[in-house]
């Protein structure tokens, strides 16, 4: 299927498109993508500090003599052991599900954005579409920008796939509507 011609909404063919972008879901994506869910996330970067807290006074007592139970010491590791393990299966299993909803390849997935609304369409043929209100955060990572809705359904754009505008004009648009984009 040809790449160009796989977005066919009619409401994003009424307006003018600003931005397009092609990128593929590939096991680079779900590996950034879950490590920054699982272990940049503010609420797990508070529970890792805490933990690692938690690891070096139950070390230094240890040590000291004032305790002679390794749990304190064995249970945040194998908490922050537990949490790189599930980043990591979860990318694997996303992965292996991409892929396997591609009938074994990559599936490619076109951007199209306007000044109300973002389309994505894929090679498989799916087709869906989100105004901007619908979104209410914005991240960047090392290779995309993540837009996030109310139920926390993620929807990226890979920065160096723009065929049609740029990154750093894409960055100002969103900044235009006054979404604050973070860096994870």
């Amino acid at each position: 299927m040809d790449q160009n011609n796989m977005f066919d909404h009619a409401s994003t063919q009424s307006e003018e498109v600003l931005f397009e972008n092609i990128h593929t879901r590939s096991k680079a994506f779900f590996k950034e993508f879950y490590t920054y869910y699982f272990l940049k996330r503010p609420i797990f970067f508070v529970l890792h500090i805490l933990m690692a807290a938690s690891l070096i006074i139950n070390l230094l007592d240890f040590f000291l003599g004032d305790s002679n139970s390794l749990v304190g010491v064995i249970a945040p590791a194998l908490y922050v052991l537990f949490v790189f393990w599930v980043s990591i299966v979860s990318a694997r299993t996303a992965s292996a599900r991409e892929k396997e909803n591609g009938n074994g390849s990559e599936i490619v997935y076109h951007v199209k954005v306007t000044d109300t609304t973002v389309g994505y369409s894929t090679s498989l043929g799916n087709k869906y579409e989100m105004e901007f209100s619908k979104i209410k955060k914005v991240y960047k990572t090392q290779n995309y920008i993540l837009l996030q809705t109310p139920t926390k359904q993620v929807y990226p754009i890979k920065k160096d796939g723009f065929t049609k505008g740029t990154y750093t004009e894409f960055c100002a648009f969103l900044q235009s509507k006054n979404f604050n984009i973070k860096t994870k």
